[in-house]
């Protein structure tokens, strides 16, 4: 008989090789968005959906009406749970330009991820602050990875993202999107 102890390795090692290969059983599809912006911060601010066969995504561009020496970004995700309530999985908040300039400390991992997700999204973003104000940010692409949230995710859920940009404590710019889970693996009979 085999060990506690072999069958929790055994555990891990399929559930790490499940994780790497990209195997979820499910993607987030954004279905809605809707965005804000303070005219005083932020002076260009546009976002579309673009849809795909794959996924749906968020196209846009931003700038700034100064140079931006103090950034913070809030995100949060909440999902419906079983009994109809929203459960929250995360909320954080963290000081995007330690980020930028790596001087950041450990920080919680859904938001490094929502970090690496901006570099790759907005490839024009600067290596550190400030963001000038004579500069437009383009974000093309975005979606939100579920490689990038933990597996233990509920399938067939709906869900709530906020993402917020704010620079010394009034928010430049904010985004709401609404979206849920699509089964990649074909239905059982």
């Amino acid at each position: 008989m085999l060990e506690l102890r072999n069958i929790l390795k055994i555990v891990i090692v399929c559930g790490l090789h499940y994780i790497t290969l990209g195997l979820r059983p499910h993607k987030i599809e954004i279905d809605a968005f809707r965005c804000e912006f303070n005219p005083n911060i932020t002076k260009v601010f546009t976002i579309k959906m673009i849809e795909s066969k794959d996924r749906n995504k968020l196209n846009g561009s931003f700038g700034f009406t100064q140079d931006m020496y103090a950034l913070n970004v809030v995100n949060w995700l909440t999902f419906g749970g079983a009994n109809g309530k929203q459960q929250r999985m995360y909320n954080v908040t963290a000081n995007a330009c330690q980020y930028l300039d790596k001087s950041i400390g450990s920080v919680n991992p859904f938001l490094l991820s929502v970090f690496a997700l901006m570099r790759k999204t907005i490839s024009d973003f600067p290596p550190r602050c400030p963001a000038k104000k004579d500069e437009i940010y383009s974000m093309l692409n975005f979606y939100i990875d579920e490689e990038q949230l933990p597996p233990y995710l509920p399938r067939n859920f709906k869900y709530n993202v906020f993402f917020g940009v704010l620079h010394k404590s009034k928010y430049a710019f904010k985004v709401f999107i609404d979206g849920h889970t699509e089964d990649r693996l074909p239905k059982k009979n």
